[in-house]
């Protein structure tokens, strides 16, 4: 159940919420959580989950990963910064 709301808070609180607690610090260091509150954030709610949007996510996690991929948080929190 944690999981399942944790991912879907934008990247910014779930930041937020890991200063909160040393348990929820030490799940959100798991690199799921990010990538799927990253997807919900910049398609839409439950994309992460959704086979529809699997082109939409390819093109999403060109950033995240691969060779020099800056991982699902750090990308996560640049590009909510950017949108803001």
């Amino acid at each position: 159940m944690l999981h399942l709301l944790l991912s879907r808070l934008p990247p910014r609180s779930l930041l937020q919420m890991s200063a909160t607690c040393t348990q929820l610090n030490a799940e959100l260091k798991n690199e799921t959580f990010w990538r799927q509150s990253y997807i919900n954030t910049f398609l839409w709610d439950g994309a992460a989950s959704d086979a529809r949007a699997r082109d939409q996510v390819k093109a999403l996690v060109q950033g995240c990963m691969g060779v020099g991929g800056r991982g699902w948080k750090r990308e996560a929190l640049s590009r909510e910064g950017m949108l803001e």
